[in-house]
């Protein structure tokens, strides 16, 4: 069995920095990011509770997890 190499956080702000800065994200990613923020802001409106503070976002931020959870939704829905 084959062992992962672990980098650590110095060694991959060095890599980061040589590949310069993140220009884009890819369509594949920003589409689930979309499907995820919609999501959200859907269940924001079915809860009436649009966010507007940082705690309520907080809040809001767990009922739409706990909401992803309960559907049968994949953890990346929620991490999105």
């Amino acid at each position: 069995m084959r062992m992962r190499h672990r980098t650590t956080r110095t060694q991959r702000v060095g890599i980061r920095r040589v590949g310069g800065p993140l220009k884009t994200v890819l369509d594949k990613t920003k589409s689930w990011y979309d499907v995820s923020l919609e999501l959200f802001c859907s269940c924001c409106a079915a809860n009436d509770a649009w966010p507007n503070s940082k705690e309520e976002l907080d809040h809001a931020a767990c009922q739409f997890l706990m909401h992803c959870w309960q559907d049968g939704k994949t953890r990346a829905m929620g991490a999105n």
